[in-house]
């Protein structure tokens, strides 16, 4: 079973995100492959199925998190466990096999777990990453943050591949270069600084989903401690409707072929300001649905629902109804449909987001694990939400996108599993 894991900017160790290039590779390799903050394990008791583990320096986990623990002489100490409690800040206990040591054998280490990808391939500012699931579709996704485009490493770029046979040569490459010179775009910075920008990730080790504060120094208060400026990203892959669609991989992102450095800082109203959002959406008869939304806004399928290989498989995100030249509704979340909370019967209303082929070709899919609300902003950022009817048992989180007169948010369970 694929396990969901929060990955934010102010955990201890996390890597910090820049302007740099490079910077973006360093924090993929931590959150999807590695694993941060290391540290010794100096005790460990068991009392029946329950371990309490002390560590030599802080931790900052907290229940439903994941942490490995390596090392142990003792092969049922290694591994990957949930957090069961937290005693303090040194401190927490997790479930373990009741046959195992009662005590630390061994240097035992521990650190908080990755999503679960596997790094095939790297070059210079530059990475291959695909899921460790044997039950993905198992995906390259190739990244660029060597510089690349005109605004250097204020931004990274993505394609993804069927087969790879080095970080740079792989079959059937989405988009091509001929359809995106640049591949899809993900917004770290305005800045090309040592700035910090925060960062939030939330992957089940299949489908990852970024949110970069691109435009919030790195204040204290940790991740976007404001409604700040902040763009999204997506990639990996979804949950399609037909049990034969075999090419359920997908990214969304930015497209940039022509920006220049005076676009990043361009105000809430702007595509390019916009379309730092992956959750951009809107109706087909909404001015963002258009040449111009095609120009700074990129979506793309592995193949097409009947596993034909095409040049720019494209899909399109929706969510909740969308009134009618509603410019709210070019981001996910960026309007409310109905009041909150739901007259009817007090509850909290989402609807899962959907992906389209195009404007008419029916619905393919659905984003894993990430919800709308009918409701729009209606929670403080980050806010824990729990016992959503047909999600019991779940906690969501509110995560913003973009800011201004446009901002959205959109809902993600962070308890899953999302399959």
């Amino acid at each position: 079973m694929a396990t969901v894991k929060l990955f934010r900017s102010n955990q201890i160790g996390a890597p910090q995100l820049t302007g740099r290039v490079g910077k973006l590779i360093d924090i993929l390799d931590a959150v999807l492959v590695n694993g941060y903050n290391q540290q010794d394990v100096s005790s460990l008791s068991r009392i029946g199925s329950i371990a309490t583990i002390i560590l030599a320096g802080k931790h900052d986990f907290e229940k439903g998190d994941y942490c490995t623990f390596g090392n142990s002489t003792d092969p049922l100490h290694n591994g990957e466990f949930l957090v069961e409690s937290i005693i303090s800040e040194f401190s927490f206990t997790v479930a373990i096999d009741a046959s195992s040591s009662d005590s630390k054998q061994g240097d035992m280490i521990c650190k908080r777990s990755p999503a679960g990808f596997l790094k095939p391939y790297q070059g210079t500012n530059k990475a291959v990453y695909r899921s460790a699931n044997t039950n993905s579709t198992q995906t390259y996704f190739q990244v660029f943050d060597n510089g690349q485009t005109t605004i250097g490493g204020m931004e990274a770029g993505f394609r993804m591949y069927e087969t790879m046979s080095s970080t740079d040569l792989g079959d059937n490459p989405v988009p091509t270069a001929n359809d995106r010179q640049y591949g899809i775009q993900l917004r770290k910075s305005n800045t090309q600084d040592d700035t910090i920008r925060h960062w939030l990730i939330v992957s089940d080790g299949k489908t990852v989903y970024i949110f970069v504060s691109f435009r919030e120094n790195g204040v204290v208060g940790g991740y976007m401690s404001s409604w700040a400026a902040t763009g999204a990203f997506i990639f990996g892959d979804f949950k399609p409707l037909s049990a034969q669609d075999g090419y359920c991989a997908c990214i969304f992102g930015y497209n940039n072929n022509s920006i220049s450095s005076s676009d990043v800082d361009r105000n809430a109203s702007s595509y390019p300001y916009f379309a730092n959002s992956a959750f951009a959406t809107g109706s087909s008869n909404h001015h963002y649905l258009s040449s111009g939304y095609d120009q700074w806004y990129a979506g793309y399928a592995k193949r097409n629902y009947l596993g034909t290989a095409e040049t720019g498989s494209r899909l399109w995100i929706w969510g909740k109804p969308a009134p009618a030249n509603d410019s709210y509704a070019c981001v996910i979340g960026g309007h409310a449909f109905i009041s909150y909370p739901n007259p009817a019967d007090g509850s909290f209303m989402l609807t899962p987001i959907v992906l389209t082929s195009d404007f008419g070709s029916g619905v393919r899919g659905q984003l894993p694990g990430v919800y709308d609300s009918f409701h729009g902003r209606v929670f403080p950022l980050l806010t824990k939400i729990t016992n959503v009817i047909g999600l019991q048992n779940r906690n969501l989180i509110s995560v913003p996108m973009q800011t201004g007169e446009r901002g959205g948010v959109v809902y993600i369970d962070v308890t899953g599993p999302w399959e």
